[in-house]
């Protein structure tokens, strides 16, 4: 369970108030606004990247201020060059798989063709694409356990063909009692498995 209070972030020329937000096993929270609107500083205050002026973000009943939250929570920011860091797309996956398991070669490349990024295989990320980059840090996320997933932007930038996969991705996560909390311009797309939706 995640739950914020009372969040409130200061800056020089804007003072962005939030809902409140409680999360439990299988939700999908979506939060829609428009540019400017606090979305992304919402998604770092509740993966813990920044820190709130006043209120509270609660992990398991329990102030994130006073627990490690990243074996808990994931985020994926809306510009994928901040979610990458390896030099090609295989060792990309391998390093966020490292540590995790042993890694399987054939699984990196079975779960890269998964993400429609088998022909990639050996790519550089820097020559990726903005739609190709993005595929691949779901297709990491996908491999990592975390319980709680934080999605800045998720679809946009993206072809309809790896929405559909992202899409299954969302619905066996929560099927299995993941939390999303995700942000989105509109609700459209969303429709079918948003379980609660707030506008900023």
């Amino acid at each position: 369970m995640i739950e914020t209070k009372d969040l409130q972030k200061v800056y020089d020329n804007a003072v962005l108030n939030y809902p409140d937000i409680i999360a439990n096993k299988g939700d999908f929270v979506l939060i829609c606004g428009g540019s400017g609107t606090g979305k992304s500083t919402l998604c770092e205050m509740i993966a813990k990247f920044i820190s709130p002026n006043s209120g509270e973000i609660l992990l398991n009943k329990v102030n994130v201020n006073k627990q490690n939250v990243f074996d808990n929570i994931h985020y994926l920011s809306q510009f994928p060059d901040h979610n990458l860091i390896g030099p090609t797309c295989f060792e990309e996956v391998e390093l966020w798989l490292r540590g995790q398991e042993s890694v399987n070669k054939d699984r990196i490349i079975n779960h890269l063709d998964k993400f429609l990024l088998g022909d990639m295989i050996d790519r550089p990320i820097w020559k990726l694409s903005f739609g190709k980059k993005k595929a691949l840090a779901f297709c990491c996320l996908d491999l990592i356990k975390r319980d709680i997933w934080v999605l800045d932007e998720p679809f946009a930038g993206l072809d309809a063909e790896i929405i559909q996969v992202i899409k299954i991705m969302f619905h066996e996560f929560v099927g299995n009692g993941g939390i999303i909390i995700s942000t989105s311009h509109t609700d459209k797309g969303f429709e079918e498995f948003k379980t609660k939706c707030l506008f900023l």
